[in-house]
């Protein structure tokens, strides 16, 4: 019951959302950022576009946040690093929920560990805990692994997301 609950939160709440929380976090939790997830502000504009930032902080550590966020959203190129983000399916949800109890049909996409937490398995693994928390269950694979390999593989230059990036320090 209780994987069941957290299938449903995650899958409705918004993704880029749930990533820019876990990354904040993590970067708070591994000292490079002064504050975390509460910090996280995320602001549509009229074309349909976010702009995502952390309130409250030195430029450096904004910088930081945009870059490592960039990282975990933007087309997988060569992480040390990656971590599974299930996607459940909505109509497998409703139908085939009560045939199969506790078979979920869902799809896996991987996201790179920004590389900024991703130079050592002690910070990668403090990182997959926001991400579990926030985002998705799953550990960190090494991508240097035969397992990580595979999957970096198969995800290598795909979007996680169907969205793209614009890094920016200020907005005018």
């Amino acid at each position: 019951m209780a994987g069941a609950r957290q299938l449903r939160r995650v899958a409705g709440e918004p993704v880029l959302t749930a990533i820019a929380y876990a990354v904040a976090e993590g970067l708070c939790e591994a000292g490079l950022v002064p504050r975390g997830a509460a910090a996280v502000s995320l602001t549509p504009d009229a074309e349909g576009a976010y702009r995502i930032g952390l309130e409250g902080v030195p430029e450096a550590a904004s910088e930081c946040f945009v870059t490592a966020l960039d990282e975990a959203v933007s087309p997988v190129g060569d992480p040390r690093y990656l971590l599974p983000r299930y996607v459940p399916d909505r109509q497998g949800w409703r139908a085939g929920h009560r045939a199969t109890r506790n078979k979920l049909s869902h799809a896996v996409v991987h996201h790179a560990v920004p590389s900024v937490l991703g130079g050592q398995r002690r910070s990668a693994d403090a990182y997959a805990a926001c991400w579990n928390r926030y985002v998705s269950g799953g550990e960190a694979v090494y991508t240097r692994s035969p397992e990580g390999a595979g999957l970096l593989a198969a995800q290598a230059g795909r979007s996680p997301l169907d969205a793209t990036t614009a890094l920016r320090v200020g907005w005018v």
